[in-house]
């Protein structure tokens, strides 16, 4: 599959280049219990989550993000589409 190619292909070129870490950016909440990521398999990113781990990787706990906006108004109309967005199924 594309994505995992792709995936494989920037961790690949992340360890020539040097780096200890790749960021998959966010998974579904859960512990290491056992050695193994135990999570809520109902999450909205239980699916990329599975996809994420199949890589055998150790989730890692990392501050969040957050918006810096530099327009306003062009922001405040983003966020009224980003909460019509999340009402749909």
């Amino acid at each position: 599959m594309a994505p995992y190619l792709l995936q494989w292909t920037a961790i690949q070129q992340g360890k020539k280049l040097g780096y200890k870490y790749y960021d998959f950016f966010g998974v579904a909440p859960g512990v290491i219990k056992d050695g193994e990521y135990v999570y809520d398999h109902k999450h909205r990113y239980a699916g990329i989550t599975k996809f994420k781990l199949g890589f055998r990787g150790t989730p890692q706990n990392a501050p969040g993000t957050f918006d810096l906006p530099i327009e306003e108004k062009k922001y405040s109309i983003y966020k009224v589409f980003r909460k019509f967005r999340r009402l749909l199924p």
